[in-house]
């Protein structure tokens, strides 16, 4: 809801279409353990491994190395056997699997574009204030909006809201 147009939580068969479609690698990318899938069309996603929250506490994140780190990251879909156990996409060394898990731990929202989605007014980035640039991924990819001219075309976020670079 935070990022409004038509970014959406994946379903569960959205995961389901990942892990079973994609070739799945455990890397580290700047220092961060990330399950990396690429799909048959060579497009990729990237989902760090940055564990989950009970009662206040972060586990299993991705400064634990390469051994404890996971990632477990929220669908849309409820489970159909424990209603109040909702799906997502748990990932680890060697391993992503579709999950069900229980609301009283936080996990990661990975949102996706809708299959409607419609970019018919970008936005242009030329008067933002300097602030840090993120890829989709939540990595930064620079420090200052000065330095916006030097990205490649796509979709960054900028102050928490997205910034598309045609």
């Amino acid at each position: 809801m935070k990022w409004g147009g038509s970014w959406v939580m994946p379903s569960s068969d959205q995961i389901i279409e990942l892990v079973n479609n994609c070739t799945y690698t455990w890397t580290s990318i700047n220092g961060v353990w990330c399950g990396h899938f690429t799909g048959p069309s060579g497009s990729t996603i990237i989902l760090p491994g940055a564990g989950y929250r009970f009662l206040g506490d972060l586990y299993h994140d991705s400064s634990r190395g390469y051994y404890s780190c996971s990632g477990y990251y929220w669908s849309s879909t409820q489970h159909p056997v424990v209603p109040e156990y909702t799906y997502g996409v748990y990932l680890d060394l060697g391993y992503a699997d579709l999950k069900g898990f229980s609301p009283e731990c936080g996990r990661s929202v990975r949102p996706v574009l809708s299959a409607t989605n419609n970019f018919t007014n970008p936005i242009t980035c030329s008067n933002v204030s300097d602030q840090a640039i993120y890829s989709i991924y939540g990595i930064k990819v620079a420090d200052s909006t000065g330095n916006m001219n030097n990205l490649n075309p796509g979709i960054y976020i900028v102050n928490g809201k997205k910034k598309i670079i045609k």
